[in-house]
C-alpha cells in the first residue's frame, strides 16, 4: 500500500521534473496548419457545389469587389458573416468596409506576428504561369493539368493584405513574390488537393515555379522546396 507520505513525494518529485523541463517551444505552426487545412478542405467544398474554384468578385467592368476569401466564407462554418456582406460593393466600399474587422481565426496570422487587424497573410497566386493568369474567369480542377498535389493553392505571404480585398501574390517572369512572414525556416503552403506542406524560406526557386504553374508538364521534386 502507497502511504500518503510517499504520495505526497511521488507528487513533489513530479513537480520538480517538471519545473526542471526546458519549456516546449509553441511558435503556432500547429494552429496554422489547422487553419490551412480547414482552407484547404473548403476549397474542396465549394468546388464540389459550384463546379469551380473560387476567385476575386468583380463587376460587369471589371472593378474588383471582394476577396476569394470572402467567398469562401460559408465552407468555413462563417455563412452568417457572409451574409452580412453586400456582394455588389467594394471590400472598401461604406458598407463592406466595416466588416474588415470581422476577420475569422481561420485567416489569422502566426502567434507573434505583429499585424494591424484584418490583415492576412494567406494569399493565392496570379499572374502568368498560374492558375489566375487571365484568361477564362471560371477555373476548375481539370484545368490543373500538373495535378492537385503538385500546385500550391495558398501559402504564406511576405506581404499581408486586408483579408476582404481581392489582393494576393503576384508572379512575374523576373521575380516571385516574397513568402513566409511568420519567424522561422519554414513557411506553409496548402496545395489544391488540401494537403499543408511545409516550405523551407530558401526553396530551390525553379521548383517553386512549377509548384506555382499548374500546366508545365514538367516533373517536379517537392524534396526541393521541403525543409
Amino acid at each position: 500500500m502507497i502511504t500518503r507520505s510517499a504520495a505526497v513525494a511521488s507528487l513533489l518529485m513530479l513537480a520538480v521534473v517538471a519545473l526542471a523541463a526546458p519549456p516546449v517551444a509553441d511558435d503556432g505552426v500547429a494552429r496554422r496548419e489547422k487553419n490551412l487545412g480547414r482552407v484547404g478542405a473548403a476549397l474542396h467544398a465549394y468546388h464540389d457545389k459550384f463546379d469551380c474554384i473560387p476567385a476575386n468578385g468583380s463587376d460587369a467592368v471589371g472593378k474588383p469587389l471582394l476577396s476569394w476569401r470572402v467567398h469562401l466564407l460559408p465552407f468555413l462554418d462563417q455563412e452568417a458573416l457572409y451574409k452580412q456582406f453586400q456582394l455588389g460593393e467594394a471590400w472598401d466600399g461604406p458598407h463592406n468596409k466595416k466588416l474588415l474587422a470581422r476577420m475569422p481565426d481561420v485567416y489569422a496570422p502566426a502567434r507573434g506576428d505583429a499585424l494591424a487587424p484584418g490583415l492576412t497573410r494567406l494569399q493565392t497566386f496570379t499572374g502568368p504561369n498560374t492558375v489566375w493568369d487571365g484568361g477564362r474567369p471560371r477555373k476548375s480542377f481539370p484545368m490543373i493539368r500538373d495535378g492537385l498535389s503538385n500546385t500550391i493553392f495558398v501559402a504564406e505571404a511576405a506581404t499581408p493584405v486586408p483579408w476582404t480585398k481581392p489582393a494576393d501574390m503576384e508572379v512575374t517572369a523576373k521575380a516571385l513574390p516574397k513568402l513566409g512572414g511568420p519567424p522561422g525556416k519554414i513557411f506553409l503552403s496548402v496545395f489544391y488537393d488540401g494537403v499543408v506542406r511545409k516550405i523551407r524560406r530558401d526553396f530551390d526557386e525553379k521548383t517553386m515555379r512549377l509548384a506555382i504553374d499548374p500546366r508545365d508538364k514538367q516533373p517536379i521534386d517537392l524534396d526541393k522546396i521541403s525543409p
